[in-house]
């Protein structure tokens, strides 16, 4: 079987202690350790059918200066590992991603099989506009719409099929 190569892009899920350990991706991969990975590595996740290619968490490039060399390292970085991916999942919550509307546009106009999981709140999203947009980008763009976090995660987390 080929090992499916998957990008999950989602704003980076820190709880009040400044922990990521309830990030999906950190549920994903087993712990958060392997979400601080170092830029460019890749961990397998479920076994040997899935190779997380990021994005990694990196301390430097959350400080948002734009005069720090360091940012253009970390998007060259997640550029490549979109390229490298042939699966690429967005997970949308209540807050708006610059970063995830970004890399969901990329990959899609890369022609990646792309996965848009949105909260909806009767219908309605805060990343409305990237929703529909991401549609028109092509058929390889699923959207599907989840209602509540906690039953989404564990939902994705038993029955991780992509």
């Amino acid at each position: 079987m080929l090992m499916k190569k998957i990008y999950i892009a989602q704003r980076f899920e820190f709880d009040s202690a400044g922990s990521l350990k309830n990030d999906i991706r950190s549920l994903l991969l087993g712990n958060e350790k392997y979400l601080l990975n170092d830029l460019g590595k890749t961990v397998n996740i479920l076994g040997d059918e899935y190779l997380y290619t990021g994005p990694f968490f990196n301390e430097k490039a959350a400080e948002h200066d734009l005069s720090a060399s360091f940012g253009k390292i970390v998007v060259e970085a997640e550029k490549k590992s979109i390229d490298n991916c042939n699966t690429f999942v967005v997970i949308f919550d209540n807050e708006v991603s610059p970063g995830s509307v970004t890399e969901l546009i990329y990959a899609a106009l890369k022609g990646k099989k792309c996965y848009v999981f949105y909260l909806s709140d009767k219908n309605k999203s805060e990343n409305w506009f990237p929703i529909e947009f991401s549609k028109l980008l092509g058929d390889n763009v699923r959207v599907i719409p989840y209602t509540n976090k906690d039953i989404f995660k564990k939902e994705i987390l038993s029955n991780f099929s992509i």
